[in-house]
């Protein structure tokens, strides 16, 4: 019933205090929805779409844009959220709420610019200026300490300068923050060889395996530090299990060669398992029994 009044109203009365009202109430449905599956988008977007319809109609109004402006801010859309509390601001009269909304528009910005500054770094270090990358992760380092992929990202840059201490140090803080990324331990894994500790490295790619099981570089990249050792179970292991993935990739072709080199064994033809329903099966099994 309250659904329906607040559309009436929205038609007949067009306020942006209606259209408010309408989309929190379909906010509250959505956060029946506990899972945040199909029931939670559905209404959410129906929040969002009500408010923008009164945008429309109403045309800038400082209610709904900061109503907008938030309800992007909370959803995780930073930049959109900006752009509707701009406005907001800059219609808005002098008021705690207008002053704490541009306290908030401070954070976005500071936080957007910050994000920025990873992207520059990243693509510094993929332009080989790693000193460049460093000084602008050590300032972001500096004003967001708690950023895991500002440490990764200052790992890498220092490996690639070969000052691998330096740059194991930096992925162990990513790592305290971030103890999920296979990344993470796949750069450690490269910093442990670079210093000789060939076991260590190993057991830093095992762990980026099981957290990424389908990862053909980190495969790749295990099997040849086993080849090198000598384990040639574990290698051969390993490259079924790339190869069943992509036959194709030319390093695990090149690993395989290597593999037969030090062996003397080749690797079977990859094995493609036939999964059969199990109405299939009984008919197989009938069809079988009049054979005999």
């Amino acid at each position: 019933f309250a659904e329906e009044l607040f559309l009436t109203v929205c038609h007949l009365s067009p306020q942006s205090a209606t259209y408010i009202n309408l989309a929190t109430l379909y906010g509250h449905r959505a956060t029946e929805d506990s899972s945040k599956g199909e029931t939670y988008d559905f209404y959410q977007q129906k929040a969002l779409n009500t408010l923008v319809e009164g945008l429309s109609v109403l045309g800038d109004d400082e209610a709904l844009l900061k109503e907008i402006g938030f309800f992007h801010l909370y959803q995780g859309n930073v930049e959109i959220a900006r752009d509707y509390l701009v406005r907001y601001v800059d219609l808005a009269g002098e008021s705690k709420e207008k002053r704490h909304t541009m306290k908030i528009l401070k954070d976005i910005e500071t936080k957007l610019a910050g994000e920025q500054r990873l992207m520059q770094a990243y693509d510094a270090i993929h332009m080989n200026r790693e000193e460049e990358a460093l000084s602008l992760l050590n300032r972001y380092i500096e004003a967001y300490p708690k950023v895991w992929n500002a440490y990764f990202l200052k790992g890498w840059a220092l490996r690639r300068l070969e000052r691998f201490p330096e740059a194991q140090d930096a992925l162990i803080q990513a790592l305290e923050l971030e103890s999920h990324s296979s990344d993470i331990y796949n750069e450690l894994a490269l910093c442990a060889l670079e210093a000789g500790n060939e076991e260590l490295a190993k057991s830093y790619l095992g762990t980026a395996l099981d957290l990424d099981e389908e990862n053909i570089t980190f495969m790749s990249n295990l099997a040849y530090l086993h080849l090198r050792s000598g384990e040639l179970e574990e290698a051969r292991h390993l490259l079924e299990q790339a190869r069943s993935l992509d036959g194709e990739d030319p390093l695990i072709q090149r690993l395989m060669e290597d593999y037969t080199h030090q062996s003397g064994d080749t690797l079977g033809d990859v094995i493609i398992e036939e999964y059969l329903e199990n109405e299939e099966i009984a008919d197989k099994l009938k069809h079988g029994a009049k054979e005999i």
